[in-house]
């Protein structure tokens, strides 16, 4: 539901950098590129680490190609000090907004309450950002990887990479070359932190597929590092095989996709197919009425088909979240496909019920008694599990 804006986020990223690099001819691209990193941020914070995952890239393409390190590092000063005036405008005009309306930032892992404890925890953050970047490569925890044998790719793409790198270093001439060496070393070595900056900002978390879009940069990394090497047999070998292990990496995000949108396509059939039931069997109550409050138990659950072969964020077995705020859903999704508005009760009313004996002894949906009215409030009992 927010694909759209998640892409136009990739985009304003992706011209911040892009006038970054415009206004070393032409100064007043700065301002643009101000004016983008506002955007970005405006659209989701997250994808600061994709202006930042871009601009370390850039930086260390620049220190490939030669160029002199003294224009380099005051180049990268004036990108770090606009990136940051556009962060801190952007913040500003958050803060405006938010006492015209008289309103407050949520509640997110830390990331509504930036500050001191912010700065305490970044030795622990930074540490979380390189266990992120491993596990998006190498695990399941954040993407599945397993099925696609996307860990031997991965592990082949980095291997290439880091030969790559290592002839772009032989290659390298000037009197300089030590220092342009160790500078694209320290580069590199940020760029797990930059990608991963939802570790920084919003310390009680962990990077997944949508807070972490700025690893996905990654494969642009790749690209620069084989793209600066000397046109030779031996080079364009590599060069090659690289395209070739990224082509295959990216038709296996394109079927994984496919996959993932089949399965919440099946899950939301099955969501609808019981909700449908569920009113059904309810608004069939001698006493229902419309103003009554309802209660759900747990959230609905299905048994998915091919789920290992999904991404595993928002392709899990269920059309709500797999905790309280779930069940709160449900309004939602009654009002939205079947027409219905209907109220949940409260988490004091919710709490009050599932302890009583009445609801214990009650059987569990779709068995006949598992929908009953109790305290005015409409219960469905949809597992033996509450919250």
């Amino acid at each position: 539901y927010c694909a759209d804006a998640y892409a136009f986020a990739f985009l304003t990223s992706t011209l911040t950098v892009f006038f970054l690099k415009k206004a070393e001819n032409k100064k007043w691209n700065y301002l643009i590129a101000c004016l983008y990193t506002i955007i970005t941020c405006s659209m989701y914070q997250a994808y600061l680490g994709v202006i930042l995952g871009l601009f370390v890239i850039y930086t260390i393409s620049q220190f490939l190609r030669e160029k002199n390190v003294k224009d380099i590092l005051l180049e990268v000063l004036k990108d770090i000090v606009t990136i940051g005036i556009g962060i801190i405008i952007y913040y500003l005009i958050l803060k405006v907004i938010l006492a015209i309306l008289g309103l407050s930032l949520a509640s997110y892992k830390g990331a509504d309450s930036l500050g001191i404890n912010t700065i305490k925890a970044l030795p622990k953050s930074i540490i979380q950002t390189y266990r992120d970047f491993y596990n998006f490569f190498f695990t399941n925890k954040i993407i599945r990887n397993s099925y696609y044998k996307r860990m031997q790719i991965n592990s082949a793409l980095f291997m290439i990479s880091l030969i790559g790198l290592i002839l772009n270093f032989v290659s390298m001439k000037g009197n300089k070359k030590i220092l342009r060496i160790v500078l694209t070393i320290l580069a590199i070595i940020t760029f797990p932190i930059v990608v991963s900056i939802m570790d920084l900002i919003a310390p009680s978390t962990t990077v997944n597929l949508v807070t972490g879009p700025g690893i996905i940069t990654s494969v642009v990394l790749m690209i620069v590092i084989y793209n600066n090497l000397k046109n030779n047999s031996i080079n364009n070998i590599i060069k090659y095989l690289c395209i070739i292990l990224i082509t295959i990496l990216t038709n296996s995000f394109i079927i994984q996709n496919t996959y993932t949108y089949m399965n919440r396509q099946e899950t939301f059939r099955n969501y609808y197919t019981v909700a449908n039931d569920i009113y059904g069997k309810a608004t069939s109550l001698e006493d229902y009425s419309t103003t009554k409050k309802w209660l759900f138990s747990d959230v609905i659950k299905f048994k998915a088909n091919n789920l290992e072969k999904t991404n595993g964020f928002i392709s899990y077995d269920n059309e709500t979240w797999n905790n309280y705020n779930g069940i709160l859903q449900n309004y939602r999704f009654f009002d939205k496909y079947l027409g219905v508005k209907i109220k949940i009760c409260s988490k004091d009313e919710y709490d009050s019920i599932v302890k009583s004996d009445e609801f214990k002894n009650m059987p569990i949906y779709p068995n006949n008694g598992s929908i009953k009215i109790i305290n005015n409030i409409i219960v469905i009992k949809i597992s033996d599990k509450v919250f």
